[in-house]
């Protein structure tokens, strides 16, 4: 049986956490500390070519904001800024090293305002999304996952312009924000009511780690007529906003009366290293996490079946950096379902694309980049879509940790190529629904590719397709109408004989699914996949930069393909597991323009 490895809503929180509030409504924001010591509010304009932020951060000293390249400070664009006496200072800086970042000779930070406001500052500053700098000492904003550091000063202001002291080691910090997301409110019927899950009082923060999972299992209410559901909102244990990073909502199979018993409410730790074995996997939509709803397109929506009885899983992410927030602090944040009887023109439905979620999709160590490609076939869209094709208006990209980047691209039936999304700075712990300006139509004939890039030079063994987070995949969820109602799932395998070569292996079967055996030859037969892979004179080999150029070729040259087209029963359209080879093109530059202030 194959399984569909998916999720549902991802949300983000609209609850501010310093004591001041912004100077106007912004539509994002962002807590990048811990107990309202400094709040990121931004907007962009129009055309998505120039960015305001409003930075709150408690201290009278500097304030310092910067964009990152890589997630630390050497190659980072900063700006500093404070007041002193009544005057406001600004500086453009770009760090080079661990150490005071140099002033830039192109000022391309601008001041829009800067103030006290008893312990805290307010520093409202602009700058283009991709500047004009010509020492390229600025970071663009790139669409996708961008990291931002933060820094204070907190003994008083700088003797001078020149003099911007230490902050020590307690006043610094880094997040990761969907700086450039999309989003339009819509406005929701008048008959719209709202059904709520949160979790109850568990515990969110402890002294080991600083990143706490908690799931609970919820029972989807059901009606005597279909409904829809047209936006999803965040429910925020008061005093918690800094601490709650992201939730999930996962659909569940059907349950049987037995499995269903005792389910509703039940709660457990569902992190890095729990041992429960969760069954609730299918996506329906997901959201970045900027402080706002979710809401589906005007046309369409999540439809809840009528007389149903479906099961959910909540899942909440807790995250406190250094634990900053001392253990044992308890949480019941929640979401609501803002539903209707008022049914939209089409029911909203997620196909999930990629490489399919096996010991085939294997990522051997030693390398800084390798690039695992997925293949949504032009033989399963022609067998699965209708006429008209399907309208994708967000794609939700989901790696696991080793994953650095993952791209989307849509292969024209004509031979054209274009981008679909991409996040060339993926971060597993910061995962969002990438919600599309205008929703691109795709139609029967066309190939959807995704491709994934890993670090694995860290590593000494093979890391091997599966669904633990230690495990990997390369999978896109596309969030479309009108729905397929029998369509699950348009990805790609390989084939054995592409890899178990290295072993003097031939063959291998599909089952156990997650951990397959070998059948040929012989004197290997019944011996497991993965273990016998994962030895170190095979392992060692990746140490040569040859052999790795020549794993990465196979990959995206001249590896075999199949093509694999689901339903939702697990049945199979008519071209599901025909080999293919793997589809090569000219990528499409994602080069932006710049824009001078």
């Amino acid at each position: 049986m194959k399984r569909c490895f998916c999720l549902l809503l991802v949300l983000g929180v609209v609850t501010k956490a310093s004591a001041l509030d912004p100077t106007e409504d912004y539509p994002n924001y962002k807590a990048l500390a811990a107990n309202g010591r400094v709040d990121l509010y931004w907007k962009l304009n129009t055309a998505k070519t120039i960015i305001t932020f409003e930075i709150i951060a408690k201290t009278n000293g500097w304030v310092g904001f910067g964009i990152s390249p890589n997630g630390v400070m050497p190659g980072s664009d900063i700006m500093t800024a404070w007041v002193a006496n009544g005057n406001a200072f600004l500086q453009d800086r770009f760090a080079t090293a661990n150490s005071k970042p140099a002033v830039d000779q192109s000022q391309d930070w601008h001041l829009i305002n800067t103030f006290e406001s008893g312990l805290y500052t307010v520093v409202i500053v602009k700058r283009a999304v991709v500047t004009c700098d010509a020492n390229s000492d600025d970071v663009p904003i790139e669409d996708g996952t961008t990291t931002v550091i933060w820094a204070l000063g907190t003994a008083g202001d700088p003797a001078n312009a020149d003099d911007l002291y230490y902050h020590q080691s307690a006043n610094r910090g880094i997040q990761s924000v969907y700086l450039l997301s999309e989003y339009t409110p819509v406005t929701l019927p008048g008959d719209a009511f709202v059904r709520s899950f949160q979790m109850d009082n568990v515990v969110a923060t402890t002294s080991t780690t600083d990143t706490v999972y908690r799931c609970m299992y919820v029972k989807l209410p059901s009606f005597s007529t279909k409904h829809h559901v047209v936006r999803v909102s965040p429910l925020i244990t008061a005093g918690n906003v800094d601490l709650v990073h992201h939730m999930l909502l996962y659909e569940c199979p059907s349950f049987t009366a037995a499995e269903a018993s005792g389910l509703d409410g039940y709660v457990f730790d569902c992190g890095y290293t729990s041992t429960e074995q969760m069954p609730c996997i299918s996506i329906i939509a997901g959201l970045e996490l900027n402080g706002r709803s979710y809401d589906f397109p005007a046309s369409a929506g999540y439809p809840l079946a009528s007389n149903s009885d479906s099961y959910a899983v909540l899942e909440l992410h807790y995250n406190n950096p250094d634990n900053a927030i001392a253990a044992g602090r308890r949480d019941s944040s929640g979401l609501r379902l803002h539903i209707t009887p008022t049914l939209r023109t089409y029911d909203a439905a997620q196909l999930e694309i990629g490489a399919e979620v096996s010991p085939l999709m294997m990522i051997p160590p030693y390398f800084d980049r390798l690039t695992v490609p997925g293949y949504c076939s032009p033989a399963c869209t022609t067998d699965a879509f209708p006429s008209g094709g399907i309208h994708v208006y967000a794609a939700y990209l989901h790696a696991h940790l080793l994953a650095t980047a993952i791209r989307v691209y849509i292969k024209r039936e004509s031979g054209n190529i274009e981008l679909l999304a991409a996040d060339n700075h993926y971060n597993y712990d910061y995962q969002y629904m990438k919600s599309l300006a205008t929703p691109i139509n795709i139609k029967p004939g066309d190939g959807i590719m995704v491709e994934c890039d890993y670090n694995s030079a860290s590593k000494t063994h093979y890391t091997f397709g599966g669904i633990a987070t230690t495990d990997e995949m390369c999978l896109v969820e596309l969030s479309y109408y009108p729905r397929i109602p029998e369509l699950a799932m348009c990805q790609s395998t390989g084939v054995w004989e592409d890899y178990l070569w290295r072993v003097g292996a031939t063959a291998a079967g599909y089952e156990p699914f997650l951990d397959p055996l070998i059948t040929k030859p012989a004197s290997l037969e019944g011996q497991p996949v993965k273990g016998t892979l994962d030895q170190p004179a095979v392992t060692s080999a990746f140490t040569s930069v040859q052999e790795r150029n020549t794993f990465q070729n196979l990959l995206l040259r001249s590896a075999t393909m199949l093509n694999i087209c689901f339903k939702t029963n697990y049945g199979e359209y008519p071209n599901t597991f025909q080999e293919m080879a793997t589809p090569t093109f000219i990528r499409p530059s994602q080069t932006a323009q710049c824009t001078a202030l």
